[in-house]
């Protein structure tokens, strides 16, 4: 060929060789499809008429990978391995001497996806995001449910400390009161009955007979009662309703006995409460235990204190 002579470019094979070493021969003329790093793509061309005595180089670029065309070389073939996933475009073409080919060869192919990139790996991924995302979500929402929780039953063991702490002062408040009230029926009783004894020592007239009388009825004054009765349920709540159910053969007396009992009095602090001798309130101990049925193993002041 002379130095006018038109230059043409031709692209000879296109070879892929898997990781065995195996070669397979690609057509040319439709669009290629490799598997994600499935070997090395040798890609071959050639310009088959030209003038021997010309040197002949060669140029090519891969869109898709670089879109920059290589330097100048005398090699007429190209490889490409782990190659990314996607479509590329493969241009080549050659200079004789200092006179370009008058075409470019192009090859197209598509290197797949990955089995982890593909399109139900993906579907699968997002799945398994959103379920975490509802399990973290889910789990988020436990622990602050949880916190509140245990936030709640902090504020409410708090309240129920502050509510035994006023029931303890209000029973702390009855019981002195309770306290008060037992020591002005005492200080009364004691008083009158002084009273009386030294004017029935000092004269035995009927006047004096009836004053005698008087205090014998303060002495036995229900009022008082009433007001001790009051402040002991108060501060003892239930105790005596439970032990109207338990003995309901008890009479007034013996629940006033029985109060005496609870508050662990001695015989000697009750027998002026009572306008009675000591040992009537040793009788009146004895009665009681036989009229409840009690054994005789059995202590009655613990019997009482433990309804």
């Amino acid at each position: 060929m002379g130095l006018d002579a038109a230059y043409q470019i031709h692209l000879n094979s296109v070879t892929l060789q898997d990781l065995d070493n195996n070669i397979a021969h690609i057509e040319t003329g439709t669009p290629g499809e490799f598997k994600f790093k499935g070997g090395i793509l040798t890609i071959k061309y050639s310009v088959p008429n030209y003038n021997k005595y010309l040197d002949v180089n060669y140029q090519c670029k891969l869109e898709g990978h670089s879109n920059r065309w290589s330097d100048w070389t005398p090699k007429a073939v190209s490889q490409y391995e782990n190659l990314s996933f996607g479509k590329y475009v493969f241009q080549a073409r050659a200079k004789v001497g200092n006179k370009l080919t008058d075409n470019i060869v192009t090859y197209n192919f598509e290197v797949t996806r990955p089995w982890f990139l593909s399109n139900m790996a993906l579907l699968l991924y997002l799945l398994i995001l959103v379920m975490a995302g509802l399990a973290v979500n889910t789990a988020y929402k436990r622990h602050y449910a949880k916190k509140l929780r245990n936030e709640q039953l902090e504020k409410d063991k708090l309240i129920i400390v502050l509510r035994n702490e006023q029931l303890d002062r209000e029973i702390e408040t009855k019981n002195r009161e309770l306290a008060l009230s037992k020591m002005n029926i005492l200080k009364k009783n004691e008083l009158l009955n002084e009273i009386k004894n030294e004017l029935i020592r000092k004269d035995k007239s009927d006047n004096i007979s009836s004053v005698t009388r008087l205090i014998d009825r303060n002495l036995n004054n229900r009022k008082d009662w009433k007001i001790f009765v009051k402040a002991f349920n108060e501060a003892d709540k239930g105790f005596i309703d439970k032990l109207k159910s338990q003995h309901p053969d008890l009479t007034p007396n013996d629940l006033r006995f029985c109060v005496y009992l609870r508050m662990n009095l001695s015989s000697k602090e009750m027998a002026p409460l009572m306008n009675i001798s000591v040992k009537s309130v040793e009788t009146r101990r004895y009665r009681l235990r036989k009229r409840m049925n009690l054994p005789h193993e059995e202590s009655l002041v613990n019997y009482i204190v433990g309804l």
